[in-house]
């Protein structure tokens, strides 16, 4: 005798006859003892075959919606002829629940025994409702009506004469996965994060799915507080409404522009110089009532200010190396020089080199042209493995007006299509923080770069609303989404080195524009489109341990500095499967955030089996 874990089917199917499809104005079936009313909709059909592959073969005559089973398909405008086919199991009306959600009946009904001792009523439960057994489990039993039946008739006859605990039809169903959405008053204009196909500033429509997936990611993780992201730039304010100090990593010596007056130990920006505010919002704006939402909102952010006026390039070097000597695992770096040279500067580039070799993230915009094709700027095109040159697309997936096409280019991340003054009826429409009150670029003043117009108030109502804005972009908002996502994965895994998180947010990428990728890549996307959501997955894969179709003997202990997965999940489906713990066994699992035991997951009678929660650091 062994113990398991049950199956738990995530579809019911429901059947209604062929015969009776005239007769589904008012359906319903019994949740317990209450009427559920079910609204068929007009001219679309669940279709159960006899089997997967007659399925395919009549998926090539018709118009299929999809595939909603392995042999059940919806499909539209089915004619008579089609609805007798012998190859054909059922066809019923897709069906809404209360006008929400959709169910598909097919030919099947789920029953429970008020007193299972009736389960010994079996057989004539069968012959009464002339019903076919197909399933029996100690939970629940599923029967299949035959093609005169009608199943909510059947099935509400069964519940009527007051034998079972439930019985109804046996529904297929979609499951939605719940997202993160914040509670952020302008998250809604953020497409970069959850397009929808929203509309945006200027009148502008999205197109859904162009977006780095963040609320899925979020169901995951926000980040941790240990991971902090240098954003070397123009300066951050203190105590940003979106980003207060506890927040911030604010360190004597950070400021290294010689010519704003400010203090060598005040990392603010001088008036109106709000690109550093607006970089550090994308990252990790908090997740409150107002404001933006950022990528890794528990993170933590250390403002570095460099010489955007005038300087040395060693000061630029002496930015970069300050973030490593002070333990930012992420440098974010939204600036550029228009030089295609990846030697430009010996300076910088050995403190980028002493950034990767010290195993810090180092994120650069891969900056911006009048027209293209462009080129990646330095230091973005520097040859150090590790160091990651993002480009833009646009709110619809289209490659940025300014972002260039560049072999040493890696993925995009949204931002405006085009630069101010660039395109007609297109400027920065990126939302993030802006520096408080009337600096920055709410208002807009004569020296805003994105205006619609010049004193434009955008947004110009909300919550310290002046403390936000609506108008940034170029890659300089491209390249902190990558940072901010980077931190999603070292808050994850803070294992990953350079080179494994550039090799996982290429391989995470969608594929979006009409460019051929060869080989994973083109020049005018790089690997694509940056995906939080998958790109987490992978930094959970590289810190756990999965278990597929294996048998666990002897006595071992197994750690992982995430997770531990046994059995089948649903996030991760090619890398899970039956996992057993053998009669004698003696298996731990160790691991620091998570251990998942799938539905298939089981351990044999006289097996030893331990769960223990570690926290297993870096080798």
């Amino acid at each position: 005798m062994k113990q398991s874990n049950m199956i738990i089917r995530c579809s019911i199917c429901i059947f209604c006859t062929i015969v009776h499809l005239n007769s589904f104005s008012q359906l319903f079936y019994y949740g317990f003892d209450k009427k559920i009313l079910l609204t068929p909709k007009t001219n679309e059909y669940a279709i159960k075959f006899k089997s997967t592959s007659v399925a395919d073969n009549f998926k090539q005559k018709f118009s299929f919606i999809n595939k909603i089973d392995s042999a059940t398909f919806v499909i539209q405008n089915i004619s008579d002829v089609f609805k007798n086919d012998i190859n054909i199991v059922s066809v019923y009306p897709v069906c809404k629940v209360n006008n929400q959600t959709e169910i598909y009946p097919t030919n099947e009904i789920i029953f429970k025994y008020r007193d299972l001792k009736d389960t010994l009523l079996l057989n004539a439960t069968l012959e009464k409702f002339n019903v076919t057994l197909k399933e029996i489990t100690p939970y629940y039993i599923i029967v299949e009506t035959n093609k005169q039946q009608d199943v909510f008739i059947t099935a509400n006859k069964m519940y009527e004469s007051g034998v079972f605990y439930y019985a109804y039809p046996n529904f297929i169903v979609n499951a939605v996965l719940s997202t993160t959405i914040p509670a952020d008053q302008f998250f809604n204009k953020q497409f970069y994060l959850y397009n929808t196909g929203q509309t945006i500033n200027d009148g502008h429509v999205c197109t859904a799915g162009i977006d780095i997936n963040a609320t899925k990611a979020w169901d995951i993780t926000k980040g941790k507080t240990n991971i902090t992201i240098a954003v070397i730039d123009e300066g951050i304010s203190g105590n940003h409404p979106d980003l207060p100090n506890t927040r911030q990593l604010r360190l004597n010596g950070s400021n290294f522009e010689s010519l704003n007056g400010l203090s060598v130990n005040d990392p603010s920006p001088l008036t109106y110089h709000a690109h550093g505010n607006a970089c550090a919002g994308i990252i990790a704006a908090s997740h409150n009532s107002e404001g933006v939402a950022g990528i890794a909102p528990e993170c933590k952010i250390m403002p570095i200010t460099f010489p955007y006026i005038s300087g040395f390039a060693f000061r630029f070097a002496n930015a970069i190396n300050f973030a490593v000597t002070n333990g930012a695992q992420i440098i974010s770096n939204s600036w550029n020089f228009r030089v295609d040279d990846p030697n430009y500067l010996p300076v910088i580039v050995d403190a980028i080199q002493n950034a990767i070799t010290n195993n810090r993230i180092v994120v650069f915009s891969a900056g911006n042209f009048v027209s293209q094709p462009g080129y990646v700027m330095f230091p973005a095109n520097v040859n150090i493995n590790g160091v990651l040159a993002v480009g833009a697309c646009d709110r619809n997936g289209n490659q940025s007006l300014y972002s260039p096409t560049d072999i040493e280019l890696d993925f995009v991340a949204p931002s405006a299509k085009g630069l101010p003054g660039q395109t007609s009826g297109e400027t920065n429409e990126v939302w993030s923080m802006d520096s408080p009150n009337n600096d920055g670029f709410n208002p807009c003043s004569s020296t805003c770069d994105a205006p619609s117009f010049t004193g434009e108030q955008l947004p110009n109502s909300g919550t310290n609303y002046l403390s936000y804005t609506g108008r940034m972009g170029g890659t300089s908002a491209a390249c902190p989404q990558v940072a901010g996502v980077a931190a999603l994965m070292l808050s994850i895994n803070p294992c990953i080195l350079p080179a494994a998180i550039e090799t996982m947010l290429k391989n995470s990428c969608k594929k979006i524009g009409s460019i051929p990728y060869v080989s994973g890549r083109n020049n005018n996307y790089g690997f694509g489109l940056i995906d939080a959501f998958e790109a987490v997955k992978l930094a959970i894969q590289s810190a756990s341990i999965f278990f597929k179709n294996q048998t666990l003997t002897g006595t071992n202990i197994y750690q992982a500095s995430y997770g531990i997965y046994a059995g089948s999940h649903p996030d991760f489906p090619a890398l899970t499967g039956l996992t057993t713990i053998a009669t004698n066994a003696n298996i731990i699992f160790k691991a620091t955030q998570e251990i998942y035991l799938g539905s298939d997951f089981e351990v044999q009678l006289g097996a030893i089996f331990e769960v223990q929660p570690e926290l297993i650091v870096c080798q």
